[in-house]
């Protein structure tokens, strides 16, 4: 995760290592308190591993895309405002520079929590795990709703 704030523009941007390697921790505690019969926990059932590594990718192509076509009109006129490759997924918006300082931190950390529910949702769906999938699932719902209000944030003078 990453923001830069310069003169025209805020640029956020999150490699696919990092979330990754975030996604595969997160799964492997939800597996780990997944049992059998016996009682063992499913990691290898439930938890991502260096074998998914290209599904995880296109979870995170597809969530990059869901989430930053909601940035429409803070990326008008900004060349290359969304990028998404096998490396790294990134946003540009317009910087009004009349914001809280803080405000572009808080929306990274959203953006990434986003990100990440986004992929956990799928991951879980696709592992027929209903609750934790709808959990992380609402996670994501209202990581949009607060990146929605601080965006907002950004076209209101401090």
């Amino acid at each position: 995760m990453s923001v830069t704030v310069i003169t025209a523009t805020i640029s956020f941007s999150y490699t696919f290592a990092a979330i990754f390697d975030k996604v595969e921790q997160l799964t492997t505690r939800v597996a780990q308190s997944i049992g059998d019969k016996e009682g063992n926990a499913m990691i290898d059932m439930y938890a991502v591993s260096d074998d998914e590594k290209d599904t995880v990718l296109f979870l995170l192509q597809d969530a990059a895309r869901n989430l930053f076509k909601g940035f429409g009109k803070l990326t008008f006129g900004i060349t290359d405002a969304i990028t998404i490759s096998d490396t790294l997924v990134s946003l540009k918006i317009k910087n009004n520079g009349s914001q809280n300082t803080n405000t572009p931190n808080e929306i990274d950390g959203l953006i990434e929590l986003a990100l990440i529910n986004y992929i956990l949702a799928a991951w879980f769906a696709k592992k027929i795990l209903g609750e934790q999938s709808n959990y992380y699932y609402m996670e994501y719902i209202k990581n949009v709703k607060d990146i929605t209000d601080k965006t907002f944030r950004l076209r209101i003078p401090a």
